[in-house]
């Protein structure tokens, strides 16, 4: 959904930091993204998501992220690229998630974002 307009659009800096879209996010095929069975969510095909997983419609989980089983990611959320998500975990509704690991049974509330911050 948000990769279909970055691709299509020239936005400028201060919009891509405003909505944290990374580089790596910038450059990602929207072609590679698939629906996920178990709730709707989009994933980029090299992404490792256990089966007992759920994304809701909405979210997004990026290239070589990793989510454990009986996770959830609720809507409007984005994992970004290679973020590890442990087993029996809860994202919350649009959260981001960006270099960072998350551990089991953790609780990420709704509206958080977590990681670092684009260098540029």
């Amino acid at each position: 959904m948000i990769m279909i307009i970055v691709i299509k659009k020239k936005y400028t800096q201060d919009f891509l930091r405003l909505y944290n879209i990374s580089a790596i996010s910038r450059v990602e095929n929207p072609q590679d993204f698939q629906k996920w069975r178990n709730g709707g969510g989009s994933f980029h095909q090299s992404a490792c998501i256990d089966p007992t997983a759920l994304t809701e419609v909405g979210a997004i989980v990026h290239s070589k992220a990793l989510l454990g089983a009986n996770v959830c990611v609720g809507s409007g959320a984005v994992v970004g690229p290679a973020v590890t998500i442990g087993q029996s975990t809860k994202i919350g509704y649009n959260v981001a998630l960006s270099n960072c690991i998350v551990g089991d049974s953790c609780a990420i509330h709704n509206g958080v974002c977590i990681g670092q911050d684009d260098a540029n």
